[in-house]
């Protein structure tokens, strides 16, 4: 088995808890409307997992209605008060959406993973 998710699949109805994804995808964009298509696109693919009985957190999901209420943008905000939730989560799926091999954030959040040899999946968006 290549994933938690394919772990949890295989559990055979045991009573086992749900594996947790963390959602890693770009945000940081001086275009407020770049800003929300990537918050959009986060939500969208959380809400599909979601539908699927998988448990997931996006940082990007959660925390863009912040904004609003003067919460800084900049990475080194959000890498303090995301590190709890990488620790937390069981694999990550990282949105491949326009922009993500350039963003310090989901480059940071891989090579955490990635040190961690937590499982990670690259998703491709349409």
């Amino acid at each position: 088995m290549n994933t938690a998710l394919e772990r949890d699949l295989h559990q055979g109805g045991r009573d086992v808890p749900p594996i947790l994804i963390y959602i890693a995808s770009p945000y940081t964009d001086s275009s407020l409307i770049v800003r929300e298509m990537r918050a959009r696109s986060a939500a969208r693919y959380a809400a599909q997992l979601c539908h699927n009985g998988t448990h997931c957190f996006s940082p990007i999901a959660h925390g863009h209605a912040f904004t609003e209420f003067d919460v800084p943008l900049d990475f080194a905000f959000w890498k303090a008060f995301n590190a709890r939730f990488l620790s937390l989560c069981d694999e990550m799926h990282v949105l491949m959406l326009q922009g993500w091999e350039k963003s310090a954030g989901v480059t940071d959040e891989i090579e955490c993973y990635a040190r961690a040899g937590k499982p990670i999946l690259y998703i491709p968006v349409p």
